[in-house]
């Protein structure tokens, strides 16, 4: 598995991804290391993948964290989850 380094400023999505009987697997997803985005619009960002994950499995749980990352340190600012999704279920 490749290696990288979290970015140390920005918003970051953290996606825990859990299917029916199988340990929760965590994704980070950068969302703004560029540093455009406030806690408004990361937010809006989180809500709207929350909604289309909807779609996913039933038999698969998601849950998006969202932190701020600053040289201060990390701050939680939203927790969107556990999203259960409505599809046809893995097999």
């Amino acid at each position: 598995m490749p290696t990288f380094r979290l970015p140390t400023t920005g918003y970051v999505v953290l996606h825990t991804v859990e299917r029916d009987g199988e340990p929760p697997t965590v994704v980070t997803v950068f969302v703004d290391t560029a540093g455009v985005l406030d806690d408004t619009t990361a937010t809006e960002h989180v809500h709207a993948e929350a909604t289309r994950l909807r779609e996913a499995p039933a038999n698969v749980t998601h849950m998006l964290r969202l932190v701020h990352r600053t040289a201060d340190g990390d701050r939680d600012v939203h927790t969107a989850g556990p999203v259960h999704g409505n599809g046809p279920p893995l097999g």
